[in-house]
Formats: C-alpha cells, sequence, structure tokens
C-alpha cells in the first residue's frame, strides 16, 4: 500500500490539484526555502528556470497563488476540520498548454534529452537558449537532495526517472549550448 498526499485550504474548503498520482513536491508553499524539506516554491523555481513545467505543476502553483495567506495543509489522513462532502476541487484552465515532449539539445553535439510520455501537458514557450545563470539555477535548485522532496509526481519529474536522467544530461552537458523545446504530440487520428 502506498502514500498519497492532498493538499487543501482549509479557510475555503478546496482542494488543490493533485501532483502526478496523488503525489507531493515539497512543503506546500512558494517561498523559495530549501531547509531539512524543500518548499514546492524552491522546486518550482529550478523547474521554471529551464521551462520544465507541466500543468499538475503550473495548476498547483495557481492553487498556492489563489490561496496565498490562508491555512494550507498538506497530509496523507483525512482531516476533521474538513466537510468532504462541500469539499471543492481547483481546476485551472487547459489554454496555454501543449501535449507531447520536453526536449533538452546540446548545440554543440547535438546530445538531445526527451521525456519519456507524449501524454504529459506542459505551459507552451517557445524554442530557446538557455543563459549560464538559468543552468546553474536548475542545478542549484534540484539537487539529490531535494529527492525525498519529491514523491509520486508527473512521470518527467519521476527522479528516477526522466529528472534523473535530465540531471545527468545537465551536468554532462553543462558547459555547452543548451535549448530547449516542446515537441508536440502528433497522434493518429
Amino acid at each position: 500500500m502506498s502514500v498519497s498526499f492532498f493538499t487543501y485550504c482549509i479557510d475555503c474548503s478546496v482542494n488543490a490539484p493533485e501532483i502526478g498520482d496523488a503525489g507531493m513536491m515539497g512543503a506546500p508553499s512558494l517561498e523559495i526555502v530549501s531547509d531539512s524539506f524543500y518548499t514546492f516554491g524552491w522546486i518550482y523555481d529550478g523547474l521554471k528556470a529551464i521551462s520544465l513545467l507541466p500543468y499538475s505543476i503550473e495548476s498547483y502553483k495557481s492553487f498556492l497563488e489563489t490561496h496565498q495567506g490562508h491555512k494550507i495543509h498538506m497530509d496523507d489522513e483525512q482531516l476533521p476540520e474538513l466537510n468532504y462532502e462541500k469539499l471543492e476541487h481547483f481546476e485551472l484552465d487547459t489554454q496555454g498548454f501543449i501535449e507531447g515532449y520536453y526536449e533538452m539539445v546540446s548545440v554543440e553535439t547535438g546530445a538531445l534529452f526527451r521525456t519519456s510520455y507524449d501524454w504529459e501537458s506542459y505551459r507552451n514557450f517557445e524554442e530557446r537558449e538557455l543563459s549560464q545563470a538559468e543552468i546553474n539555477k536548475f542545478q542549484q535548485r534540484i539537487i539529490p537532495n531535494c529527492f525525498e522532496s519529491i514523491y509520486r509526481g508527473p512521470p518527467c519529474l519521476d527522479p528516477y526517472e526522466d529528472l534523473g536522467r535530465l540531471i545527468d544530461f545537465v551536468k554532462e552537458n553543462a558547459k555547452h549550448t543548451l535549448k530547449v523545446r516542446l515537441a508536440a504530440c502528433r497522434r493518429k487520428p
């Protein structure tokens, strides 16, 4: 039996969007803090630096922005103070997202990192070159020590699959010119 995490705004009786398969990504705060347990804001800051922003992460961030200053609680058990029958679910509009693959490529060598699944939705962006500051921020924020703060997230952010491969790719190619892009899925009709 595995653990499932859920985030609630106690003040509004609203359930946050799930991260991955009822997982979690840091403490439910937009603050950029890295104490013994990393915050969502800390991890998000590193992902934003390289435009790796899947729908579930953007949706969760929007929830935290909307309920900033409210009593937010993350737990793996039901809370006695919530009326689960009247609990509302937070939804983010899917406009501005695209289904497909996230890719990072080394301009000098042509080496390519690509996420494993084509059905993930990402915040759409134009292909762009990463600055050294953005690469450094990703490396500073998304480090192996934060893996204990990521549990059952979306497949592209699984520390032992896509995210782990991406970290290795960046380490190997950090001195190169790196570009990021989205490759749209071309599904058969």
